[in-house]
């Protein structure tokens, strides 16, 4: 029921109506964006087959498309990587903001 209700209601979304926040909030608009990836990493890698073909994702295609989400990905300290997790991080976050067409 849920998935039927966000399809119904994504183009008026888009629209500016049917706010994911009806009574306000804090976030700015790149904590949102960051919130709704997550929120889909979170669901796409809550399977064995989900976390290998996200993994295989990432490193097929995170690398490049890091670079024009540098914003939020700063917003999250991942802008620099220093370490491996971290870097495996950064592709898992961008693959996520591509897949909900950020």
């Amino acid at each position: 029921m849920p998935a039927r209700l966000e399809e119904a209601l994504a183009e008026p979304r888009r629209a500016g109506f049917f706010s994911e926040y009806p009574f306000g909030t804090d976030l700015t608009a790149d904590e949102i964006v960051l919130a709704r990836a997550l929120k889909h990493l979170q669901a796409r890698t809550s399977s064995v087959v989900g976390r290998i073909a996200t993994f295989f994702a990432a490193a097929l295609r995170g690398a490049r498309a890091a670079e024009r989400r540098a914003s939020l990905l700063q917003r999250l300290s991942l802008d620099n990587p220093r370490s491996l997790p971290d870097r495996v991080l950064r592709r898992l976050v961008t693959v996520a903001l591509q897949d909900i067409g950020y």
